[in-house]
């Protein structure tokens, strides 16, 4: 991975105060929807590919499945965004990438997920670790929640950098010190001595994703980490991670509820709904035309300025359903204004509708006879 000569990131600026294996149990494949096709002669690899992923929880109240069939993609240097809201599984898919659900409470029961010609799924927790970090980054929602709180925040920066470059502590620190000006952390040298409480939120979270960008990850998951900042930081905080991906070339898959932030970073949009990949495709060509009720709903409830003062803020009805109390049939049937009889009975099956752009919908199948309940 290449840096551009002469480009410089944007500077930081005064802020406001091993898995269970698949057994009998599996589900079927989701109706409908394949796995990513290899890729064609001359056509590279995904950095990753997520293939009919199915996690299941064991609870007191009993089994429940949080993620099911997921199928997606993510090329080279591609921003990927997974969108939906709070409960529909978009945090535990990316959990499930990483491996850091808590087993055996928590378990990927079927499913591949493919990096560097390896499957993380059946992966083991010493191959993991030495993914974890160095070739996946993730940067988690609260940074002060993540962050050693007796640890100086240049001192965790080299850590990490320690366990997966196996270099003196000089050497490490002089790493760190550098990730942090490649974040744009003005006073490097002061800022690696100063322990996470000591810092603002926007800084909390630069540290974090000098943290992740240190050993120059070939894959980084930003699990929605603008949050709890304000708009200004906010900003920032975007601008740095596009100049990240065009620096070292990393692909991102960003994880949020925030339409607005999805136009302005990702390549391609996944929404997710209970657990499941309602519509998947371009982000230009989803917020045009989006294809699925929720997508439009989700869509529609954006804020515009246009909007009359008094008027009512378009909302979508109701809310996700609990994993453990789906409804029957396509799972937002109950909310959706454009629900048939059928979707309240059958799942939806997995539509194409153009070559990369495609939709789990009763709306676009030809036919109720395509369908057979997983």
């Amino acid at each position: 991975m290449t840096e551009r000569p002469g480009q410089t990131l944007a500077p930081e600026r005064d802020e406001p105060g091993g898995p269970a294996p698949h057994g009998r149990d599996a589900p079927a494949r989701a109706p409908g929807r394949s796995a990513p096709e290899a890729p064609g002669a001359g056509a590279p690899a995904p950095v990753l590919a997520v293939e009919d992923l199915w996690v299941r929880f064991e609870t007191e109240d009993g089994p429940f499945d949080a993620v099911r069939g997921a199928t997606f993609q993510i090329r080279e240097g591609e921003t990927v965004a997974l969108v939906g809201e709070s409960g529909c599984g978009k945090s535990v898919t990316a959990l499930s990438i990483m491996r850091l659900l808590p087993e055996p409470q928590a378990r990927i029961r079927r499913g591949r997920i493919r990096f560097e010609g390896m499957d993380l799924a059946q992966a083991g927790e010493r191959a993991m670790r030495r993914i974890r970090g160095n070739r996946i980054a993730m940067v988690f929602q609260e940074p002060m929640s993540s962050l050693n709180p007796v640890y100086t925040c240049g001192e965790q920066v080299a850590e990490a950098i320690r366990v997966h470059r196996r270099c003196s502590r000089r050497e490490a620190r002089a790493l760190a010190l550098e990730a942090f000006r490649q974040v744009g952390i003005a006073d490097p040298e002061r800022r690696m001595d100063q322990f996470p409480h000591e810092l603002s939120g926007g800084l909390r979270q630069r540290v974090m994703i000098a943290m992740a960008v240190a050993c120059r990850p070939r894959l980084l998951i930003a699990d929605e980490p603008t949050t709890a900042l304000d708009v200004t930081i906010q900003a920032q905080i975007l601008d740095l991670l596009r100049a990240l991906r065009d620096r070292l070339g990393t692909s991102i898959l960003f994880i949020t509820h925030d339409l607005g932030v999805v136009a302005e970073m990702a390549d391609r949009v996944v929404v997710m709904y209970a657990g499941e990949v309602v519509e998947e495709g371009p982000v230009g060509a989803v917020f045009k035309r989006p294809r699925h009720p929720y997508t439009a709903g989700l869509l529609r409830s954006i804020p515009r300025r246009d909007t009359p003062r008094k008027a009512p803020l378009p909302a979508i009805e109701g809310a996700v359903p609990h994993p453990s109390r789906r409804p029957p049939g396509c799972p937002f049937a109950p909310r959706c204004p454009e629900a048939m009889p059928v979707c309240r009975s059958q799942p939806a099956p997995w539509v194409q509708l153009e070559p990369d752009h495609g939709a789990r919908c009763w709306l676009h199948a030809p036919s109720v006879q395509e369908v057979t309940a997983p």
